[in-house]
């Protein structure tokens, strides 16, 4: 495996269209530093990005007036990174590093969020693999702090790291990095500087979970050596990295599938991280009245028939309302069954209470299939009193742990330690009949209906999203 002593060297072309600055700034990108404007020296200057210690603390004596703390929004957070540059071991070609956060460090109620970076002047994969890590860790830091302090201060640095101690905010010698400073006057006619710096944690610098993976351009392929994540499957070693980006490019997904030995592409929502023990699927619907919904367990294939669709169908909903039409397999109760209905909506379906919603409950199935990757639950839908004309959503919720109640025509989850929310489809649902009174076409018992989705849950590699393909997985 090959070393890297100057891992912040650059190696690339400048592009003599952009300014000046521009320039300047993507070069201390890649080599791993912040331009910064000296107000001292009255000159542009560098920082290095790394590691180090306070060199001066900040306390209530010595901060003018007040102190505004902000933080970052959730919906902010980026929890995923790729990075694109050329790459030097396949003759400067693009290539791609990817780093992620573990998903026991989300917060709470936090979605798959990626940051997309690019560099001309980066051609080593260590250095990007560091570049893209500190980028992302750095965004996931939240506080800035905002304060003014006196002249004695003037010496300070953009870059420069200090503590701050404050009963407002209950800090003590807590660290921040420097980001601007700024020459103020203050009401008494001195000299002041405003400072403002981002919260400073050691954890940004660490290179834990980097892996260099050798290249070469005779084959595109990963040398199974340098890859820990190769080594660990043998199929995925001859796994052409020309045809991950290829899938990439086209929008598409590639997916190990342990049940046929082989890749699937394919195409849906964005895939959730999550350790999924229940499932709650919505269909939503702001106009149109009656939406009857079908839903049953695709892959693998145990729900074949009508007669075994959940929802309002001829096998069920002829009988419907006893309660044994509610669960699948018959006899199961909310505790066993693979899913549960919430029940016959005949109205509208526009708010959460009146939606109609499956339960799916995926420890079950681990249990009855311990050996299957995926659970892929097939949805549908069919008008039986007035079509709608807008577009149904259908949605997703996906939880960790937890007790299950009836709620309406849904379902309420307590207690979990996860939720996740997960990205839907929306379609049109063109499939009408009903009792064949009042004008409607009869049928709509013994009908499946539209196809809208699939639910696909990978309890393999803890993952979950909507696909609309209909390529089977088994």
């Amino acid at each position: 495996m090959p070393t890297y002593n100057n891992v912040f060297a650059i190696n690339g072309l400048i592009d003599t269209g952009s300014t000046v600055l521009q320039n300047l700034q993507e070069i201390c990108t890649a080599s791993g530093v912040w331009l910064v404007y000296d107000i001292n020296l009255g000159k542009w200057d560098v920082v290095i990005n790394t590691t180090g210690n306070s060199v001066k603390s900040f306390t209530d004596n010595n901060i003018i007036g007040n102190i505004d703390l902000m933080t970052t929004s959730l919906t902010e957070y980026y929890n995923q990174v790729e990075i694109k540059f050329p790459h030097k071991d396949i003759l400067d070609q693009a290539d791609y590093e990817d780093f992620s956060i573990p998903a026991n460090q989300f917060l709470p109620n936090e979605k798959l969020n990626r940051l997309s970076l690019s560099s001309d002047l980066i051609n080593n994969p260590v250095q990007a693999q560091l570049i893209a890590a500190r980028e992302l860790k750095q965004s996931r830091i939240d506080k800035v702090i905002k304060f003014t302090t006196d002249f004695t201060s003037l010496g300070l640095r953009a870059g420069d790291i200090i503590s701050v101690s404050t009963t407002m905010y209950g800090f003590n010698n807590k660290l921040f990095r420097i980001t601007t400073l700024e020459e103020s006057d203050l009401d008494d006619g001195g000299l002041g500087i405003v400072i403002t710096a981002l919260e400073y944690s050691s954890t940004v610098y660490d290179t834990s979970g980097l892996v260099y993976t050798d290249r070469t351009i005779e084959t595109g392929i990963r040398s199974a050596a340098g890859n820990s994540d190769i080594i660990n499957s043998d199929n995925q070693a001859s796994l052409k990295v020309n045809l991950s980006d290829s899938a990439r490019l086209a929008g598409l997904g590639l997916t190990f599938n342990n049940q046929s030995g082989k890749y699937d592409l394919n195409y849906g929502s964005a895939l959730a991280k999550i350790t999924a023990d229940f499932a709650i699927i919505t269909w939503a619907f702001q106009d149109g009245e009656d939406l009857d919904i079908r839903c049953r367990v695709y892959s693998p294939n145990i729900q074949t028939g009508i007669e075994n669709y959940l929802g309002y169908t001829g096998g069920n909903g002829a009988q419907f309302p006893p309660e044994s039409t509610l669960y699948w397999p018959p006899g199961s109760d909310l505790n066993t069954a693979l899913l549960v209905w919430g029940g016959d909506n005949t109205g509208v379906g526009g708010s959460a209470s009146s939606r109609e919603s499956v339960l799916v409950n995926v420890s079950v199935f681990q249990s009855l299939f311990p050996t299957s990757q995926y659970m892929v639950v097939e949805c549908r839908g069919n008008w039986y009193t007035q079509p709608g004309t807008k577009t149904v959503y259908l949605d997703a919720e996906i939880y960790t742990g937890g007790t299950v109640s009836r709620s309406g025509f849904g379902f309420t989850v307590t207690s979990s330690t996860q939720q996740v929310d997960i990205q839907g489809v929306e379609v049109f649902v063109t499939s009408y009949a009903g009792n064949g009174e009042n004008g409607q076409p009869p049928g709509g018992e013994t009908t499946l209906g539209d196809f809208m989705g699939y639910l696909m849950i990978d309890v393999v590699n803890k993952t979950a999203q909507f696909r609309n393909d209909l390529v089977r997985l088994e």
